[in-house]
């Protein structure tokens, strides 16, 4: 019971704060973002509350992928090592995911680009559809699949030396 509280508290901990920065992550990214003519257009105050929303949550959804992870290996207790490799698995994986959207959007503007358009007609991309923080949340998710599968493979491979030592 105690452990489901310490992943509640800190779930929420992650989202408040993912809800706090959750602009600056979305100005950051569109930062990335090789725009040359073209614009974002925020058409309703709706996305930049919903961008912020979907970053709170894919951060304060780490613990509970952690949990998962934890429930799937059947690990008695979270070491250090464990806690290095499956947080670290998510991590970088949500990166990956992230900077894949940054590429793919760059790809679109690339593309735009391309068309032949009048001055006065300037592309552009609703605010709403940069799913930067859906792409972050399904690098975590991947992550964790990545990691349940070390940490499964690295469990495994201890109880076989731990069996070889006792023989």
């Amino acid at each position: 019971m105690r452990g489901i509280l310490i992943h509640i508290v800190i779930s929420l901990v992650l989202t408040v704060a993912g809800w706090v920065v959750g602009d600056a992550f979305t100005e950051f990214s569109i930062s990335l973002l090789d725009l040359g003519k073209a614009n974002i257009a925020a058409t309703s105050m709706t996305s930049r509350f919903n961008n912020r929303l979907f970053f709170g949550l894919a951060l304060g959804a780490i613990p509970w992928i952690q949990w998962g992870i934890n429930k799937v290996v059947k690990l008695h207790s979270l070491t250090v090592k464990t806690f290095l490799i499956s947080t670290g698995c998510m991590l970088i994986a949500g990166l990956v995911g992230w900077q894949f959207r940054i590429f793919q959007l760059n790809k679109q503007w690339e593309a735009m680009s391309s068309l032949r358009l009048d001055d006065a007609v300037r592309p552009s991309l609703s605010y709403s559809e940069l799913y930067f923080a859906l792409f972050l949340f399904a690098g975590f998710c991947i992550g964790g699949v990545i990691s349940i599968l070390l940490l499964s493979r690295l469990k495994r491979s201890e109880e076989t030396r731990g069996k070889a030592s006792v023989s």
